[in-house]
């Protein structure tokens, strides 16, 4: 859903009171056009991740278009150029095509996966800044078993590093496991939120979850499983740096000079006490490492202490290096 400001709206319904003559002219509907531009426009923003229109941003897909959103304010009466209603009628017609193909193909899936798959949650742990919602599966089946398969539909946050892997896996009870992965199973997401659809197919029994990966390699640093019955598992996600660490959602290090670094990344006091704030938001059970060398100075210690005391974050244990 898109939220347009009132400039943007003014802007757009500007332009289309100017070319409306001309669209009479040529027989258009100018109902159905300023419909299927504005349809057109909203696409874009979603798909450029906009969820608030302002006026710029209509001028700029105009622009782009073929016509000067800042044209549109000042040029009623001014006769339109042949070429620039051209690509209006081709941009409405674009328009509409992406329609029907966007119908066409969520019928195409709703006939994939005809079944809602009841499920329930298992454990989740995320690290900091990071979250992943299942917000509905879809099946060839409404049972979860061997041969069927799922589309899995959610949001994620990602927050604790730039960009990750998020995939759907099955975690076999057997020593069959398949080790083949579908493309379909898993995406490049980058820091922020989004949504997402992964399928997979159940080609032997196991365990599901949802789960963000390092890009290159290595072991998941955080997400949920899910099932039905039997098919729900504890979650505890191998973090790279020990197994210390691996019950931490977040690690502040101290260093001899006083420095405050999250993660390896210096911050001030008051960002820490601000990370942090975020960090208990997200978790409500986030545990905290904190490491210091002996010649750390107590004072510089008893600030983190105190954030995290501040930040409501009672579950922080120290650590020597």
């Amino acid at each position: 859903m898109i939220t347009w400001t009132d400039s943007a709206r003014t802007l757009l319904d500007n332009h289309n009171q100017t070319v409306r003559q001309q669209l009479l002219a040529s027989g258009a509907d100018p109902e159905e056009v300023a419909a299927d531009l504005r349809r057109h426009i909203e696409e874009e923003l979603i798909a450029a991740k906009i969820h608030v229109a302002t006026r710029d941003d209509i001028h700029r897909i105009l622009s782009r278009m073929g016509v000067s959103g800042m044209d549109s304010e000042h040029s009623l009466g001014r006769p339109w150029c042949k070429r620039r209603m051209l690509l209006i009628m081709l941009a409405a017609a674009a328009a509409f095509m992406t329609l029907v193909i966007g119908l066409h193909y969520r019928a195409v899936q709703a006939d994939s996966y005809p079944f809602v798959v009841p499920y329930e949650l298992g454990d989740a742990k995320f690290l900091y800044g990071d979250n992943i919602k299942i917000v509905r599966v879809l099946g060839t089946s409404a049972t979860i078993t061997v041969g069927q398969t799922l589309c899995v539909e959610g949001a994620y946050t990602l927050g604790s590093r730039d960009d990750a892997m998020l995939a759907v896996f099955s975690t076999s009870r057997s020593a069959s496991n398949s080790t083949t992965v579908d493309p379909k199973q898993r995406v490049r997401v980058t820091r922020g939120s989004g949504e997402f659809r992964l399928i997979i197919r159940m080609n032997d029994d196991g365990y599901l979850h949802i789960s963000f990966y390092p890009v290159d390699s290595g072991s998941a640093f955080g997400g949920v499983h899910f099932g039905q019955g039997n098919g729900v598992l504890h979650y505890q996600p191998a973090l790279p740096t020990g197994a210390k660490q691996a019950e931490a959602g977040m690690v502040i290090s101290v260093g001899k000079e006083g420095t405050i670094a999250v993660d390896g990344k210096d911050v001030t006091d008051e960002q820490l006490e601000s990370l942090l704030v975020q960090a208990r938001n997200s978790d409500a059970n986030l545990t905290v490492v904190i490491k210091a060398d002996e010649a750390t100075q107590l004072k510089r210690l008893s600030v983190v202490m105190d954030s995290c005391r501040a930040a409501g974050v009672s579950r922080f244990t120290l650590q020597s290096r």
